[in-house]
């Protein structure tokens, strides 16, 4: 028995589709997707977040070691 194949979609419909996946591209690179969405991109921080080679958290010093994993920052 033949498989059955499905009549393709008319070109107006395929066009329509591909115009919004363009616009869902552009909002991911420029990063216009609301907040919620899980998908857009990551917000850039006003100033880099020094990290620990230790432990890899954000640094925050505690008498000259690190407040997590309390590895000197001597040898940071």
């Amino acid at each position: 028995m033949p498989r059955r194949v499905s009549a393709p979609s008319p070109a107006s419909a395929l066009l329509d589709r591909l115009e919004r996946l363009e616009r869902r591209v552009l909002q991911l690179e420029t990063g216009r997707v609301g907040p919620g969405d899980g998908r857009a991109a990551v917000p850039r921080r006003e100033r880099p977040v020094t990290r620990c080679k230790g432990c890899g958290l954000p640094l925050r010093r505690l008498k000259g070691r690190c407040a997590a994993c309390k590895r000197p920052l001597g040898t940071i």
